[in-house]
C-alpha cells in the first residue's frame, strides 16, 4: 500500500512539473495541492497520525494551506508564508519530540547551518523594498531561523540512536530539498529572477515533502 501512495504522490508531482514547464496555469493550480493531499491521505492511512506522527501530519496540513494561499493574488503572500512557517515549526517539533540527548558531534554542522540561515535571511531583507520595513522583514527573519533549525534537527537524526539510518538519510535529504526550494523561491522573488526558477522550486519542494513524509513513516514503523 505504501508503494501505491508513493507512486501516486510522485505522479501528481510529475504532472505539476509538466504543467509548470508548459505554463499551463489551470493544471498547475490543480496538481500543486494534489501532491500534499495525497501525502496527507497516505500518512493518515498508514499511521492514523498516532503519537508524534501527528506533528508531521500537521506540517502537511499547514503546507497545503501555504500552497493554496501562494496561488492566490500577491496580497495573500504573507498568509502563505505564515502557513509554511507553521509547517516548518511542526516539522521542528516532530524531529525533536523524543527526549534523546543532543549528540556530541552536532557542532560539526550546527555552525554552518546557522551561518547559512543568517546570511540568507540578511540578504533577502536587504533586497526588500523600503515599503517592506515592517512586519514582512521580521517575518522573513523568523522564517529563516525556523527553517535553519528544522534543517539542523533533520541532520541531527543522522547521529541519534533512535533514528534508523534509512529514515535519517531520508529526513536529511528531504529537509535539504525543502530548504533549497525556499531559498530559490526567496532569491527569485526578492533578489534576482532566475531562469526556470518556478520549475526548480516545485521539483525541490515536492521531493522534499515526499521524502520527509516517507522518513517520518519509516521512523515510526508505519512504512
Amino acid at each position: 500500500m505504501s508503494v501505491f501512495w508513493l507512486v501516486l504522490s510522485l505522479a501528481a508531482a510529475g504532472a505539476n512539473w509538466f504543467a509548470v514547464r508548459r505554463n499551463n496555469k489551470l493544471r498547475a493550480y490543480i496538481t500543486k495541492p494534489a501532491v500534499i493531499l495525497v501525502l496527507i491521505v497516505w500518512t493518515i492511512t498508514a499511521s492514523g497520525w498516532r503519537g508524534d506522527m501527528l506533528w508531521f501530519g500537521f506540517a502537511l496540513v499547514f503546507s497545503l494551506a501555504g500552497d493554496i494561499l501562494l496561488m492566490l493574488p500577491p496580497r495573500w503572500f504573507v498568509g502563505g508564508l505564515l502557513g509554511f512557517l507553521c509547517a516548518h515549526i511542526c516539522y521542528l517539533v516532530g524531529f525533536n519530540s523524543s527526549a534523546n540527548p543532543i549528540p556530541q558531534d552536532t557542532f560539526l554542522y550546527f555552525a554552518p547551518v546557522g551561518l547559512i540561515s543568517f546570511f540568507i535571511g540578511k540578504r533577502i531583507n536587504q533586497a526588500l523594498p523600503p515599503a517592506s520595513l515592517g512586519k514582512l522583514r521580521y517575518l522573513i527573519l523568523i522564517y529563516s531561523v525556523v527553517v535553519g533549525l528544522m534543517f539542523y534537527s533533520a541532520l541531527n537524526t543522522l547521529l541519534r540512536p533512535d533514528w534508523q539510518n534509512t529514515a535519517a538519510l531520508m529526513a536529511s535529504a528531504g529537509a535539504a530539498s525543502f530548504l533549497v526550494s525556499d531559498v530559490l523561491l526567496a532569491y527569485d522573488r526578492f533578489i534576482q529572477p532566475l531562469q526556470n526558477a518556478r520549475l526548480i522550486v516545485r521539483i525541490t519542494y515536492h521531493l522534499g515533502q515526499i521524502t520527509l513524509a516517507a522518513a517520518a513513516l519509516a521512523h515510526f514503523n508505519f512504512l
